[in-house]
């Protein structure tokens, strides 16, 4: 997606910012415990996430790519969950600090590995 049709997704807001080289969104997002960064680059189907705890320090980070007959509506779908995660963000660790889960209408998967 462009630019323009991402942001029109993802909304404005002081959470979102254009990254250094002016090549990606960067959406910070930050819970009670746990921030996360969430980069999404122009153009290409992908987006990365990194956990990090109050102090800095990095728990987690991951990538999805989107391709396949449903690319652009799966990445659409992915845009619009992480602008609804923004509203409210909650977070915790699970399965032995390999998987990011959200709170939204009860605990889910957003990013790591599944759970063994």
């Amino acid at each position: 997606m462009k630019k323009e049709e991402i942001s029109a997704v993802l909304g404005c807001g002081e959470q979102i910012s254009e990254n250094i080289n002016r090549n990606a969104f960067e959406i910070f997002i930050s819970g009670s415990e746990i921030d996360v960064l969430v980069t999404v680059p122009y153009e290409v189907h992908e987006i990365f996430y990194q956990a990090n705890d109050k102090q800095g320090v990095r728990l987690l980070d991951d990538w999805f790519d989107h391709y396949g007959d449903t690319e652009r509506e799966d990445y659409k779908d992915s845009l619009l969950d992480i602008a609804q995660i923004m509203i409210s963000p909650e977070f915790r660790l699970v399965n032995k600090g390999k998987t990011l889960e959200v709170y939204k209408a009860g605990w889910r998967y957003f990013f790591g590995y599944w759970s063994e």
